[in-house]
């Protein structure tokens, strides 16, 4: 109850002019004690700016598999959040999408690779035996012998 009217109070103290000047266009100043105009931003803007800029981050890391989810999982939330009594913001909307399309488009990259390997299963004994023929020409030894000998890996 003392913040709003605290908030009131100075609302008013403002709409009545205590700013004696005002500085015009042509550099001279009115002395007619106009009021000055005082935009009290909404505390959602900031978290709808934030929603914004995360589901872009979110949107342009799909390289990376988890940035995506994160970025994406709190633009979504911070869009939520910044919700007021006019609704949600565009920037929020906004953000709230990209974060969901950054969520989607990561979800749909690991699905595809996952199914990828699982689908071909020999191509990893492929890469293991081009590996171990270019290990032999080089070194004159097999890989594998020198994992069975306990030279190499990492253990």
């Amino acid at each position: 109850m003392q913040n709003r009217k605290m908030h009131s109070e100075f609302q008013c103290v403002i709409k009545k002019g205590i700013f004696p000047e005002r500085k015009q266009m042509d550099g001279s100043f009115n002395s007619t004690g106009s009021s000055a105009e005082v935009k009290i931003r909404d505390k959602g803007e900031g978290l709808a700016t934030a929603s914004l800029i995360l589901g872009i981050l979110g949107a342009l890391g799909f390289i990376f598999v988890l940035p995506p989810f994160l970025f994406g999982a709190t633009a979504i939330v911070l869009s939520l959040l910044s919700s007021s009594g006019n609704g949600i913001a565009l920037r929020a909307k906004i953000g709230m999408f990209m974060g969901a399309i950054s969520m989607a488009l990561i979800a749909f990259i690991t699905a595809s690779v996952i199914t990828f390997f699982v689908s071909h299963p020999g191509i990893f004994k492929d890469y293991h035996n081009d590996f171990n023929e270019l290990y032999e020409e080089l070194y004159d030894e097999m890989y594998e012998e020198l994992q069975d000998n306990g030279k190499g890996g990492w253990i």
